[in-house]
């Protein structure tokens, strides 16, 4: 086994490395985008990669802005809350290409909904931190 150690690792083209392994099959994928913001007291981004903004539809209803297109809308999205000073904040749902529980979205190249439900009774929340990672071509 070899260990490679480097500061900087750059693709020859325009898409991001890739990850193969001996036989030439992908073996895995950086994440194009994320962010973690804070909705709870104002809207604002903690830190983030490829998003240019979030916009704050409503209580707990956002749209995540994409900052270079992903190349379809077939991506994924993965998700995470944390804390809503309400007793079952650890347990909120995030519900990502929907603006409620009724309301599905499809995804657009360069944005996508998301929404944060409170467990028990499904009514959208505002929390201290959310976080999405997107993957996809």
């Amino acid at each position: 086994m070899s260990t490679l150690s480097v500061n900087t690792v750059k693709s020859l083209g325009s898409s991001a490395p890739v990850f193969q392994n001996s036989s030439g099959n992908e073996k895995g994928q950086l994440a194009k985008a994320w962010v973690a913001w804070d909705s709870l007291s104002t809207l604002s981004i903690y830190d983030d990669f490829n998003i240019s903004s979030i916009t704050d539809d409503g209580v707990g209803d956002f749209t995540v802005n994409i900052d270079i297109d992903m190349a379809n809308n077939d991506y994924a999205v993965v998700g995470s809350t944390q804390g809503d000073g309400s007793a079952n904040s650890s347990n909120n749902i995030m519900q990502i290409h929907g603006s409620n529980q009724a309301n599905r979205t499809t995804p657009a190249v360069g944005a996508f909904k998301c929404c944060i439900l409170h467990p028990n009774n499904g009514v959208n929340q505002d929390v201290d931190r959310a976080a999405v990672v997107v993957f996809g071509d």
